[in-house]
């Protein structure tokens, strides 16, 4: 019976690491995208960040972030 018990309890908690393992995915995602992103912005030049309203110093302190930081 013990048995049982175990294999139900172990059900139970599989949605719990299933939502665990999805939001670190999407964290991780999110993480990419980031380093990308700055990657690219510290690239472009003048004229392209006059384009999307940038000026270097908010392009340096963007660029400057670690990805964790939003």
């Amino acid at each position: 019976m013990s048995h049982l018990n175990n294999a139900v309890d172990r059900r139970a908690a599989l949605p719990g690491v299933v939502e665990i393992l999805n939001r670190a995915v999407a964290t991780l995602w999110l993480w990419q995208f980031r380093l990308r992103s700055r990657r690219e912005l510290s690239r472009l030049d003048q004229s392209m960040l006059r384009d999307i309203g940038l000026d270097p110093f908010s392009r340096a302190r963007e660029v400057a972030k670690p990805f964790w930081r939003e």
